[in-house]
């Protein structure tokens, strides 16, 4: 009753500020949503500074790693700005989904030789300039297909799984 009473207030009168009630009244003694908000943003600006600042430093060089020779003319651009888009791709989608508290999304090293490798098949089948979008083509299909599989894992509840995998191969 009393929120619905100051949005009713607030729409009527607009004409001066002084007679406007805030939304979300803080009871005496208290300090408002909106500031306990800011001041919770605050607190963690320096983790998300030190995350973005690890995302890009960890993650930058592996776009210069994933096209052979042959492809070389793409890394400083597209190879660089399709590994830091993933990375902030995966950052937002475990911020926003995730349990975790502090999960940080980044490429994981140990996709680039298979990568490589990819991109070094599709070479020795179309050499020219035809093997760059083929490239990027089977890129964007292998991840999505890797997104697609540990997402049904997920759904699923396929994670006690892993316990069948050796240890050593999934911590690298």
């Amino acid at each position: 009753r009393g929120c619905a009473t100051r949005v009713l207030k607030l729409a009527t009168n607009m004409a001066g500020a002084e007679d406007t009630v805030p939304l979300f009244h803080a009871p005496p003694g208290r300090a408002s949503p909106r500031l306990d908000a800011a001041k919770a943003g605050l607190r963690r600006a320096p983790a998300v500074l030190i995350a973005a600042l690890i995302g890009v430093l960890d993650n930058a060089p592996y776009g210069y790693l994933l096209f052979p020779p042959q492809l070389a003319h793409l890394a400083p651009t597209i190879g660089v700005a399709m590994v830091l888009t993933s990375a902030a791709v995966s950052q937002l989608a475990f911020a926003f989904s995730s349990r975790f508290d502090c999960a940080l999304g980044c490429t994981i090293v140990e996709n680039v030789p298979f990568f490589r490798a990819m991109a070094d098949g599709v070479i020795a089948r179309e050499p020219g300039e035809r093997a760059a979008p083929t490239v990027l083509a089977l890129f964007a299909l292998s991840t999505a297909a890797t997104a697609a599989a540990c997402a049904a894992c997920a759904r699923y509840r396929l994670g006690r799984f892993a316990a069948y995998i050796p240890r050593h191969v999934l911590l690298g």
